[in-house]
């Protein structure tokens, strides 16, 4: 994704670090599974490294160095603070590959990708770890908040798409194309407004309301 307007991002990766990106990780062994689950606080640190790693590492072949250090700063308190309100303040994901098939969170997991979607349809977040692109992750992710927005009635879904992920969300299926320049922490970015016509779904507390209603009859 891109830049937000005054905003730490739109779209980028790192791996729970503290300050700055850590290469080089010793993976588990196994056959992993890929589990989307519900973002929480305990994640923070490893969501975190992910988007860094994004920014600094996918990006960079379309954004300068002093560009990539305004999107994604080195993590530190408030840094991280601020990240989290961001993440709790909208629908977040992360994309997980568990190595266990007993395992939940902790243990043999480790966090590859996430995703967050505000309540108004606007994917805000969408990274996954450089070393594991290109697998469907993002797709898988995508997918699920498109989804989302579905059961929220919601008739579109739109995203500020970086110059990387523009074509990602090209095929994707998003369009009405609009360039438009954010600045950041003094920075200033080219990014893509694009949106997706999605088709409403019922919710399920709907669903079983209707079906109330017409057991009723």
């Amino acid at each position: 994704m891109a830049p937000a307007r005054n905003q730490g991002s739109r779209n980028g990766s790192p791996n729970g670090t503290r300050n700055g990106a850590r290469k080089g990780r010793a993976q588990p062994q196994g056959e992993p599974t890929l589990l989307i689950l519900p973002y929480n606080q305990h994640l923070l640190s490893a969501v975190y490294d992910v988007f860094y790693r994004a920014v600094h590492d996918s990006c960079a072949q379309d954004y300068r160095p002093e560009q990539l250090d305004a999107w994604a700063p080195p993590f530190d308190r408030a840094q991280g603070s601020a990240f989290n309100e961001r993440l709790e303040r909208n629908y977040c994901i992360v994309a997980c590959l568990s190595f266990d098939a007993k395992d939940d969170v902790g243990g043999s997991m480790q966090v590859v990708g996430y995703g967050a979607l505000t309540a108004e349809g606007h994917l805000d977040h969408l990274f996954v770890d450089p070393q594991y692109q290109r697998n469907g992750i993002a797709t898988e992710l995508c997918h699920c908040l498109e989804n989302v927005c579905a059961r929220e009635q919601h008739d579109q879904i739109s995203v500020d798409a970086s110059i990387t992920a523009l074509p990602f969300f090209t095929k994707m299926g998003f369009g009405n194309q609009a360039e438009q320049q954010v600045t950041v922490r003094g920075q200033t970015f080219t990014n893509y407004h694009l949106t997706k016509t999605i088709e409403a779904k019922q919710s399920l507390a709907q669903a079983l309301a209707a079906a109330m209603a017409e057991a009723k009859q």
